[in-house]
């Protein structure tokens, strides 16, 4: 939320319409409604307007952008669609159950939709899943079985010690929601500014950008291999945000905003450092609880809302709806726990573009992908991305005016200017204060030592976010004693070349946060399981949402072939893309024979069933069996690998096939 401005906020949750939180009301057109004996849902009052009651006394009240309409006398889902679409759960029609006067009409439903909270689905159930998009950079890709030589062959490399490697942003450039081009060739520099200059956000003037302390760094590096996200874009979406690493400049008077270099920054103290505000509590990037329950639902299998006391190995994701995690008891706790920890914070921030970023480049009908299409230039594409980036964190992917301006932005217009700003002069403040990262000189980038246990600290915090120890379809058992130890033996590795090429005379063996963090960062990520899919019925919300047509898949940004080593991936990728492979976006071709691939086999294959359904109604019963014989042909074509073990759920005993 931006501090200065009174008409900024991010939206209380992803929906097409939304209100600030300081919007939030008990009456509806003057009259009272006491939301806290109400099921949990959204109350469409008219076809444009809705109340939205979340288990308090007080509801949002918000309202459908043109040409959607409020559906439903009552759902748990987003309550805005087109008029063709349909909503599920659905109950009544809009003033049912509360109209424009505050009046209830009808009896409620019987059953409290909000309390229709299952556990992980069966084996044998569909789970939607959204193939993920390419258009991500390259980054090294270190294999478990070779990975201390390809360390060696980095460490031996002009470029890995290389000051002159760093270039400022070159004219034209308007802050990336990837890394810039500047990192297009460099595998292993981390480049995050201490600028002398300063700017101005939301109308505070003369301050500048500090990390906020130096365990920040190490998981900004993390997101940026991971994910493929710029760290100054982070760092000034913190800025507009909080204000976490902002500091004025004249105050400005250590290396991180911490006066300590070994402390850990706290935005919550009384005696903190820096402009630092978080009066909701949504932590550095304010996640709200809306916006994180959209997070927990599409990326199920890196959240757990369980009991903590219960062994990793014996914990399952829980794949329900967004509304249905916001609603569930202890869900503030939960989100609490990510926010107001740095680290975590980051790692969540990082889930939440992973997945917008996914939805905007996936589905056709938002226009990003015609929009980057009649761009010409790499400077004029990234300035689009991440305006579009920025204003859907914002404002959220429901909201339809994204098409509009999108479809209206000329291929060299400023993304701010075709209006996607946001709140407040959202866009616009982040791209100052990312420029003001990116344009510094290689004189004014961080490097600092970072010891042993700042690497133990980093993985400690890292597990946490990971909590299974295995999700079947998507990743086998991580083995973090073995991460440790080769990140243990990775670090002894760096300190001994980083002592021999540059002694500091320190005691505390330490290695360089600027030349050598990403190498071991590499050697960690290497054991990690790879970028997530999005899954669930959230998911499948949002493309039916936004009309079921997936645009083309976009490539990487850069080259395999010119990437400066043998072994690249994308970030978070599994296959090395620097050997000739190729990046799949479909989680069954890795892992076809997971009952998340097979039963998705058997649904997309409808063609198959229809074909078979037509066969077995024209047969007699004594030649149903050869019905079979073209539906196993068929659903081999449709799920290749996967095909064995769909016979097996989809056939009868009297198929002919060999399973």
């Amino acid at each position: 939320m931006a501090l200065s401005s009174p008409v900024a906020c991010r939206p209380l949750t992803l929906l097409v319409v939304v209100v600030c939180a300081a919007a939030l009301l008990r009456t509806v057109a003057g009259v009272a409604v006491d939301c806290s004996s109400l099921p949990s849902g959204f109350y469409c009052l008219s076809p444009s307007a809705y109340l939205w009651c979340y288990g308090q006394s007080q509801g949002a009240a918000g309202s459908c952008a043109s040409p959607l309409v409020c559906k439903c006398g009552l759902t748990t889902e987003n309550p805005c669609g087109w008029q063709t679409s349909t909503i599920t759960p659905c109950y009544g029609a809009p003033g049912d159950y509360i109209n424009t006067n505050g009046q209830t009409t009808k009896p409620l439903p019987i059953d409290d939709p909000s309390t229709d909270s299952s556990s992980a689905p069966a084996p044998s159930q569909p789970l939607y899943v959204l193939n993920r998009t390419n258009h991500l950079p390259l980054v090294i890709k270190l294999s478990p079985s070779s990975w201390r030589t390809q360390l060696s062959t980095l460490m031996a490399q002009a470029f890995y010690d290389d000051p002159n490697l760093y270039t400022p942003a070159s004219s034209g450039y308007q802050c990336s929601f990837h890394p810039p081009p500047s990192y297009d060739h460099n595998p292993t520099q981390m480049w995050i500014a201490r600028p002398e200059a300063t700017t101005t956000i939301s109308f505070t003037p003369d301050v500048t950008i500090r990390l906020p302390d130096k365990y920040a760094g190490l998981f900004l590096a993390y997101a940026m291999d991971q994910y493929g996200l710029n760290p100054s874009m982070l760092l000034g979406l913190a800025a507009k945000e909080s204000f976490m690493p902002v500091i004025f400049n004249e105050n400005d008077n250590s290396y991180f905003i911490v006066n300590d270099a070994k402390a850990h920054y706290d935005c919550y103290s009384a005696t903190k450092e820096g402009l630092c505000t978080d009066l909701n509590k949504d932590g550095p990037f304010q996640v709200e609880t809306g916006g994180m329950s959209s997070d927990v639902s599409s990326i199920a299998y890196r959240f757990y809302a369980g009991s903590l006391g219960t062994p990793k190995a014996s914990r399952t994701p829980r794949y329900l709806t967004d509304n249905e995690f916001m609603t569930m008891p202890g869900f503030r706790a939960f989100h609490d726990s990510y926010t107001l920890d740095m680290p975590r914070a980051v790692v969540l921030t990082a889930l939440d573009f992973h997945f917008r970023h996914n939805i905007l480049l996936s589905m056709k009908r938002i226009g990003l992908y015609d929009a980057l299409a009649r761009r010409t230039t790499r400077a004029s594409k990234d300035s689009l991305e991440f305006a579009t980036a920025m204003y859907a964190y914002n404002r959220g992917v429901f909201d339809t005016q994204i098409t509009t301006m999108l479809a209206g932005c000329t291929p060299t217009a400023d993304p701010v200017t075709c209006g996607l700003d946001g709140y407040g002069g959202h866009t616009a403040n982040i791209r100052d204060a990312c420029l003001l990262l990116d344009l510094a000189p290689s004189s004014q980038l961080y490097d600092y030592g970072v010891t042993l246990a700042d690497v133990n600290y980093f993985l400690d915090k890292l597990e946490s976010t990971y909590p299974y120890d295995s999700v079947s379809g998507f990743h086998p058992s991580i083995d973090w004693a073995e991460i440790r130890a080769d990140a243990t033996e990775a670090f002894g590795l760096l300190q001994a070349y980083r002592k021999q090429r540059h002694p500091t005379g320190d005691s505390t063996p330490v290695i360089s946060f600027r030349y050598d963090w990403r190498a071991l960062l590499s050697v960690v990520r290497m054991r990690l399981p790879p970028r997530e899919y999005l899954v669930g019925p959230s998911v499948q919300n949002y493309v039916n949402f936004w009309g079921n047509q997936l645009a083309p898949t976009l490539g990487p940004y850069v080259s395999p072939a010119s990437f400066p080593v043998s072994f690249c991936s994308l970030p978070g990728g599994e296959v090395n893309l620097c050997s000739g492979n190729t990046e799949t976006t479909d989680p069954c071709i890795a892992n076809p024979l997971s009952d998340v691939c097979v039963t998705q086999c058997v649904r997309s294959a409808a063609a198959c069933h229809t074909a078979m359904g037509s066969c077995l109604i024209a047969s007699t019963a004594a030649s149903q069996c050869a019905c079979y014989t073209p539906y196993c042909a068929c659903l081999q074509s449709a799920c290749g690998a996967a095909f064995g073990a769909a016979q097996k759920l989809a056939l009868s005993s009297c198929s002919s096939c060999a399973l």
